[in-house]
């Protein structure tokens, strides 16, 4: 049926003028990810300062300009989705959406500027904020690509990295789904409700929200990333010291090297998601000490 937003097909209308839902969503994940580029380099315009809902909203404009005119608007409908195990996910009613985002942003600005949390109590709150943002869903499409994008720029306010890299986009979405607001739909109107779930997601987000220094570590050129983090000399200092050490063993060549020194890098990586990490990268053992 169509509608305003959508055609007879059920596809979104867009302003590349495309009818097919797969090729649909093909250029749009390419769009959206030139864009989304954009944004983590710092070649987008400036967003709104607070983390509330005006920077969300601009976030998703930038994200989805070339193919929605709606892009950065709110949803003016309900909405609700269908997970792969059966349930149905629902969302936020319209006239809602500002007001619940209004309280969910005292608590992302407070976030933002709160002093002396653990790791383990930053990892919570985002859990928490992300909950509730999800489930107010203000967008007809593009959500989650917006909401990672808000949640990553979030979390570095705290200096943690949300690598999304390491999510599974199956566990993710399902995770998302039982976290909320939710149930198993009969004869396809009626909702039986099933009790949100947080326990999925503070799982995988514990995984992915990482001190910004790990991943600087993980995954830049040295230089760059003791130019960032400059307590990560100790770490590369280190690092060469063991490759040293194991060198100079009798019976080690390149490959068993390069072996042994992934396993070491892996530890080191490790350490550094942890608190004090420059003390627990001095407590790993030398070659001697193995």
């Amino acid at each position: 049926m169509a509608s305003d937003l959508r055609d007879e097909n059920g596809v979104f209308r867009n302003k590349l003028g495309i009818s097919d839902r797969h090729e649909l969503k093909a250029a749009e994940y390419s769009l959206t990810s030139m864009r989304m580029a954009e944004l983590e380099t710092g070649r987008a315009p400036p967003l709104p300062q607070s983390f509330g809902l005006a920077r969300l909203e601009a976030i998703h404009g930038h994200l989805f300009q070339d193919v929605y005119e709606w892009a950065g608007k709110l949803r003016t409908t309900p909405s609700s989705k269908a997970a792969e195990n059966g349930l149905v996910s629902v969302f936020e009613n319209p006239d809602r959406i500002v007001s619940s985002w209004e309280k969910l942003a005292d608590r992302t600005q407070a976030f933002a500027v709160a002093t002396s949390l653990t790791i383990k109590q930053k990892r919570e709150e985002l859990t928490g904020i992300y909950i509730e943002a999800n489930r107010i869903h203000p967008f007809p499409e593009g959500n989650g690509r917006t909401l990672q994008t808000f949640m990553k720029q979030l979390a570095r306010e705290q200096g943690l990295e949300l690598d999304f890299t390491r999510a599974n986009a199956r566990d993710w979405n399902l995770a998302s789904a039982v976290s909320g607001t939710h149930g198993h739909l009969i004869d396809r109107q009626y909702l039986i409700p099933e009790p949100s779930n947080p326990g999925p997601i503070a799982k995988i987000i514990e995984q992915l929200a990482r001190p910004a220094r790990a991943l600087a570590f993980e995954k830049l050129p040295e230089a760059e990333a003791c130019s960032k983090f400059p307590e990560l000399r100790t770490a590369f200092d280190g690092l060469r010291a063991i490759e040293e050490q194991i060198r100079r063993r009798d019976g080690y060549g390149p490959k068993e090297v390069a072996s042994y020194m992934e396993q070491v890098r892996s530890e080191f990586v490790k350490r550094l998601d942890e608190p004090n990490p420059v003390e627990r990268i001095r407590q790993i053992p030398s070659d001697r000490e193995r």
